[in-house]
């Protein structure tokens, strides 16, 4: 009897560790499915931002006003009596540079549109290689919790602490990334 019963309590112990471990794991999959979510709408609405941006400034538009001289041709104790001259110039050649200027920004915002599409692969991967880290550093603190020994629980907690480290700097390189995506689209619609 006695003996059955220890065996009970071990089937119930590791079907509760077991399922503790799932439970963990399904919290990694929940974080890690809402930082993938929030990396597409931010990407998504950066290149949004970027393709309704307009290829003509009205900088552009300004430099088809005509240049105005006004001008009199008198000395000048004959001034008030002098005839008052009026020109405009128009300057054709002004259309061909903003022409050349619209391409020049639809071929900026082709690379804006890549270098977004760059960044979201690469905080994809980084967050891929957050949760893998994060999975790890738990299975390390659960295996620390069983040991015994003072020498094996310092290098354990050795690792973990390199773990975090680690796992530190890929959340703020997943944060300057973010930033880059910013940058590309202020820069666009500057």
């Amino acid at each position: 009897m006695n003996n059955i019963l220890m065996k009970l309590i071990s089937i119930a112990t590791v079907f509760l560790f077991l399922s503790a471990g799932q439970l963990y794991a399904k919290n990694f999959d929940k974080e890690k499915a809402g930082e993938l979510r929030h990396l597409e709408k931010t990407t998504g609405e950066a290149i949004r931002d970027i393709k309704q941006t307009s290829d003509v400034r009205a900088y552009d538009f300004l430099q088809l006003l005509p240049d105005v001289a006004l001008s009199r041709r008198a000395p000048y104790s004959q001034a008030p009596e002098s005839e008052t001259y009026v020109s405009a110039s128009f300057s054709i050649g002004q259309l061909f540079s903003i022409t050349d200027r619209t391409r020049k920004r639809e071929g900026e915002k082709r690379k804006a549109i890549r270098k977004i599409r760059s960044h979201r692969y690469a905080v994809r991967m980084l967050i891929e290689r957050k949760y893998l880290m994060k999975e790890k550093l738990w299975r390390y603190r659960q295996i620390r919790r069983s040991m015994d020994n003072p020498l094996e629980i310092a290098k354990m907690d050795e690792r973990i602490d390199e773990l975090r480290v680690k796992l530190q700097d890929v959340c703020i390189e997943i944060e300057r990334r973010y930033g880059e995506v910013v940058e590309v689209v202020v820069e666009s619609e500057g």
